[in-house]
């Protein structure tokens, strides 16, 4: 049931308020290192041990997060939201290892279906990695109200009409139903205007981004000016950036890049690191596009679509 309102549920919303989540997150904060933690309470349990590939080293009475020995295999990113009391009751065995020698040691045990055991990317409670099936099954009415709606291109032009924003991402350049000269990409989407802006891929670069609900784990709050290294999706590239700002509540940061950054994404997740120590995270709030679409242009289309769209289905009625 909790993992149902926190993880599922959140994970539908976020898609259908035009942002892409992260689930595997929100899992390991309400599930993992909640529920887990609450059964270990009653065993009496002092520490959990998981099979994160991250690492943890206590630095005089702080507790920090490290990327695992195995970078291909690393998951520190999907680890920035443990706070010290989480980080002080927990253990990563294998984080010392890499995927192949954690496989020997399994095959060393006659554990020999864990030795083999393939890796797995899929979200868990997605079937077939589908999740715009899946939403269509969860949010049957809304994404049937959704379809329609206009594919613009940065100028502002109307190129097609789209099956609903949420089944887009920043960055998409597949199935967008349209055949133009060059390449063409997911740019925005707006979903108070039920619109996804696509053109060509100078578009997707942005020099800042705003993170929200961060967790500082190095220290309780970055100086800014702190030269960092952002990575904005799992298993993604990392950029160079500082921590230009911070704020009060020390909950939200703008991230200025040293280098263009592409397709920042509103919904995933941004750690920030020091070579392998994270310093914190936070969840992507916007960005600040390099070259920016004619919005107003863009806006003023979508306005028009709606409002013929509209009175083509007054006159049906």
């Amino acid at each position: 049931d909790k993992f149902y309102k926190t993880v599922i549920k959140k994970f539908i919303g976020e898609y259908l308020s035009g942002r892409t989540p992260n689930p595997c997150i929100m899992c390991n904060l309400t599930i993992k290192w909640d529920i887990l933690f609450e059964y270990a309470r009653v065993f009496d349990a002092k520490l959990v041990a998981t099979g994160h590939h991250a690492r943890i080293r206590k630095q005089n009475s702080r507790y920090l997060l490290l990327r695992g020995k195995d970078k291909n295999k690393d998951q520190s990113y999907v680890l920035w939201v443990l706070s010290q009391q989480r980080l002080a009751r927990t253990l990563f065995p294998v984080g010392n290892y890499t995927k192949k020698e954690v496989r020997e040691i399994a095959k060393n045990y006659g554990l020999d279906f864990l030795a083999n055991k393939p890796d797995s990317y899929e979200i868990c409670f997605i079937p077939q990695d589908d999740y715009r099936a899946f939403l269509r099954h969860k949010a049957t009415s809304t994404i049937a109200r959704l379809q329609g709606g206009p594919l613009i291109d940065i100028t502002g032009k109307l190129l097609t009409t789209h099956l609903g924003y949420p089944f887009f991402t920043i960055g998409q350049r597949r199935g967008l139903g349209i055949a133009m000269g060059e390449r063409y990409y997911v740019i925005d989407i707006m979903p108070e205007l039920n619109t996804v802006v696509v053109g060509p891929e100078k578009f997707l670069y942005s020099r800042s981004m705003w993170i929200e609900d961060c967790n500082w784990i190095l220290s309780d709050s970055p100086e800014p000016g702190m030269k960092v290294e952002a990575q904005i999706r799992a298993h993604g590239k990392t950029y160079k950036a500082i921590i230009a700002e911070v704020s009060e509540d020390k909950s939200k940061a703008k991230i200025e890049f040293l280098e263009p950054a592409r397709a920042v994404t509103p919904g995933q997740s941004a750690v920030l690191y020091i070579e392998d120590i994270v310093v914190g995270g936070g969840i992507i709030a916007s960005r600040e596009l390099i070259h920016k679409p004619a919005y107003e242009n863009i806006r003023k289309t979508a306005l028009q679509f709606h409002a013929r769209k509209k009175a083509v289905q007054l006159s049906q009625d």
